[in-house]
C-alpha cells in the first residue's frame, strides 16, 4: 500500500508536524486553526481527576502524579486510598494540574514514557497558575521510540501544555476527533530549546478530524 505523509508548517514559529495515511483506509480530517470555541462542561457521569505532583512514583503515598492520573482515567479506577491520591476516572474525564502553592514552572520528567492514552481523556493544563512541563530527557526506553502522549483513543485532548525532550511530541494512531492545542511542542515559555528528536507532532492510522491548532512548534526534528 502506499504511504502518504504530509508536513505542515502553519503553526507559529516554525512547526513539525507530519499526517501519515495508508492510501485506501480513509481520508485525514485536518484542522491547523486557532481553537476560540470554550469546551462544554463534558458528559455527565466525567470525573476530574486533579494532579498535585510533579513526580512520577507509582503507589499509594497521598499525591496523584500524571501516570497515575492517566491510569485512573483509562481504567475508571483510584490510584489509592490515601487522601491525595488520583480519584477514580468515569468515561470521559479530565485530568487537571494543581501545584499551589509550589512556585512555577512545574517540570515533570518521567522515569518511562507516560501510558497510552485509551479513554477520551482531556488532558487540560490551562487552569495551573504556571507552565507544566512534560520533559522526556530522563526517559526509557532507548533513543527513537520515546512518547510523551501517546493517544489511541477517540475524543481524546491535550491542551496548555509543554511538551519537549522527547522524540515523538505527540503521536495520534488510529484515532478520531483528538485535539491537540494551547501547546508549546519544542519550546518552553522561556524560549528555551526542547526538542523532540523525530517529531512534534505525528498522526497516523485510521485517524480522522484530527483538530490540531494554537500551539508553539518550534525546533524538532
Amino acid at each position: 500500500m502506499l504511504l502518504v505523509e504530509h508536513r505542515d508548517n502553519s503553526n507559529r514559529l516554525g512547526a513539525d508536524v507530519i499526517f501519515r495515511k495508508l492510501a485506501g483506509i480513509g481520508i485525514v480530517s485536518i484542522v491547523v486553526a486557532m481553537l476560540t470555541a470554550a469546551t462544554g462542561a463534558g458528559l455527565a457521569g466525567a470525573a476530574t481527576i486533579t494532579v498535585n505532583s510533579t513526580g512520577d512514583a507509582v503507589s499509594d503515598a497521598g499525591q496523584c502524579v500524571l501516570r497515575e492520573a492517566i491510569n485512573a482515567a483509562n481504567t475508571d479506577t483510584a490510584s489509592g486510598v490515601t487522601p491525595g491520591e488520583c480519584a477514580a476516572g468515569s468515561g470521559a474525564d479530565t485530568v487537571v494540574f494543581n501545584f499551589d502553592p509550589l512556585p512555577g514552572p512545574h517540570t515533570l520528567v518521567p522515569a518511562t514514557e507516560m501510558p497510552v492514552l485509551t479513554s477520551p481523556v482531556t488532558i487540560d493544563a490551562t487552569a495551573e497558575a504556571h507552565e507544566v512541563i512534560l520533559d522526556g530527557s530522563a526517559a526509557a526506553p532507548a533513543p527513537g521510540s520515546q512518547i510523551g502522549f501517546d493517544i489511541q483513543a477517540d475524543g481524546a485532548s491535550v491542551k496548555g501544555l509543554t511538551i519537549g525532550n522527547w522524540d515523538y511530541g505527540v503521536y495520534v494512531f488510529d484515532a478520531d476527533d483528538v485535539s491537540i492545542s494551547g501547546n508549546r511542542i519544542g519550546i518552553d515559555l522561556g524560549d528555551s530549546a526542547r526538542p523532540n528528536g523525530v517529531v512534534g507532532i505525528q498522526v497516523e492510522g485510521d485517524s480522522d478530524r484530527t483538530q490540531i491548532g494554537s500551539n508553539v512548534i518550534s525546533g524538532n526534528a
